[in-house]
């Protein structure tokens, strides 16, 4: 959120192209080149599916400190409408920082992925969890969403070993003959209140 700020957008298609553009903003004045230095990427197209991976050291981005917030802006088509391609809703410009997703480094904190928003069906949160720590995690997990109008939630308190994984879902038809309007919340959260995920989404 510095008002004297140089953020980076990076492009990356199927074919394994890869290009940036460096923001500056106020009186930032850019002296990064690209490719940044460290900087990695891998991908691969499997059954039709596109998998990219990027290892790209903070350092390169000004990141010093990562106990502080950092913005991250991740979706598959940076165009608009773009809609269910991003993480977040709301957003005016591609390189706000106001509406990026905030992310710490938190080496006590577990891994969490998101395995689903959606299907067919209707709402179908999932996530999973797993505690890659020398240490057992205590956390929090609450899906909550609305179909239709209709409210659905499921909160689990959990206290996970090393090297253990667990899964949660919350599911919730869309009724026949709805527009199915959803909207949903998912967040996983320390036994102290620390935010480990915390994940909205609306669709249609």
């Amino acid at each position: 959120d510095a008002p004297d700020s140089v953020s980076v957008q990076i492009l990356g298609n199927w074919k394994g192209d890869t290009t940036a553009s460096f923001i500056p903003r106020g009186t930032a004045q850019n002296t990064r080149q690209w490719p940044l230095p460290g900087f990695h990427q891998a991908h691969g197209v499997t059954n039709g599916v596109w998998v990219a991976e990027y290892a790209i050291p903070l350092s390169s981005f000004g990141v010093t400190d990562t106990t502080k917030p950092f913005g991250v802006r991740l979706c598959r088509n940076f165009c608009a409408p773009w809609n269910q391609s991003r993480w977040e809703w709301g957003i005016t410009a591609f390189n706000d920082p106001a509406t990026m997703c905030r992310i710490v480094v938190n080496p006590a904190a577990p891994i969490v992925r998101e395995t689903g928003f959606y299907d067919d069906a209707g709402m179908r949160l999932g996530l999973d969890v797993t505690n890659a720590t020398a240490q057992p995690v205590s956390y929090t997990v609450s899906l909550k969403g609305t179909v239709d109008t209709r409210p659905a939630s499921k909160i689990f308190e959990e206290r996970l070993a090393p090297g253990a994984s667990k899964s949660y879902s919350l599911a919730e038809p869309i009724a026949a003959g709805k527009p199915g309007a959803c909207e949903a919340f998912m967040d996983v959260t320390g036994k102290d209140g620390t935010p480990y995920f915390t994940r909205s989404a609306r669709w249609t």
